[in-house]
């Protein structure tokens, strides 16, 4: 299993779940969510992603509709389904 994500995985996680790109604020992408009516802001220049800068970045804003721990599962599962080339 990878120990750090990209900036892309995490976009595709968030637009296969429908957060919609919405805008960009400084350093950071946002990422609405229709379901509670939040944005998810997402650091588009930083290099790597680890599991806890992810986990952050759920907890951070509380834009989710999951609690954090649970989206970093979903997220693990997506990652590896995607790059093994499975559907979902």
């Amino acid at each position: 299993m990878k120990t750090t994500y990209t900036f892309k995985d995490i976009w595709n996680y968030l637009t296969h779940y429908r957060y919609t790109p919405s805008f960009r604020r400084g350093n950071k992408d946002a990422f609405y969510n229709s379901r509670n009516n939040l944005d998810l802001l997402i650091p588009f220049n930083q290099q790597s992603f680890t599991k806890e800068n992810i986990i952050e970045l759920f907890d951070a804003d509380n834009a989710t509709h999951y609690p954090p721990e649970i989206e970093w599962c979903r997220f693990q599962l997506f990652t590896f389904k995607t790059n093994n080339n499975e559907t979902i």
